[in-house]
């Protein structure tokens, strides 16, 4: 999605994913959520759940989920900073 945002003499074009953030109402900021898992359905739901939370959750929410479900996950943020969990 591109989102165009005017101001007097210039145009701002912003480039956003489809992931919209349930505590903002905007599209997330990070730019990657990677999760290998045993099923492709539950790393796709566990994935998208892990893309739209702020970088800081990431490794507190991705250690409750991994009690539930057996799988691998690593993210990268809009500062370009990597996290990988590892268990």
């Amino acid at each position: 999605m591109l989102v165009f945002r005017y101001r007097p003499g210039l145009i701002i074009i912003l480039k956003y994913g489809h992931i919209i953030n349930a505590q903002t109402g905007y599209p997330s900021d990070n730019l990657q959520v990677g999760v290998v898992s045993e099923s492709a359905f539950v790393g796709d739901v566990i994935s998208t759940a892990l893309f739209s939370l702020p970088p800081s959750n990431f490794h507190k929410t991705a250690t409750k989920l991994n009690t539930l479900f057996n799988f691998k996950a690593y993210i990268i943020d809009n500062k370009e900073q990597f996290q990988q969990l590892h268990f």
